[in-house]
């Protein structure tokens, strides 16, 4: 990631039995919450505590993070349902969040 450039990740969004599930397709980081409006908070804060915790293990942004098992993004291609990008201040990651069908 070069200087000044935010990082950017596909997300997909998606419900199962217990709520909404937020994962990531670049890196192995997912978030869970009752409701698509708290999981996207939960997530947004979830990039963050990652970011924050690889600052002080001396990585920039995501890295050395995996990414996500290629199910999800099969998930995500196959999603209809597009949400506009968003931005969190603290972190500069811009998603792209998509909504599936359940995984």
């Amino acid at each position: 990631m070069a200087a000044g450039e935010g990082i950017k990740v596909r997300v997909v969004l998606f419900e199962n039995a217990d709520g909404w599930v937020a994962q990531c397709l670049e890196h192995d980081i997912a978030a869970f919450a009752p409701t698509l409006a708290g999981v996207t908070r939960k997530f947004e804060r979830t990039i963050a505590a990652n970011v924050l915790i690889n600052a002080e293990l001396g990585r920039a942004g995501l890295e050395g993070i995996p990414p996500a098992p290629a199910r999800f993004t099969a998930l995500y291609e196959e999603s209809g349902l597009d949400l506009s990008a968003r931005a969190t201040a603290a972190t500069a990651v811009q998603a792209d969040l998509r909504i599936a069908e359940a995984a």
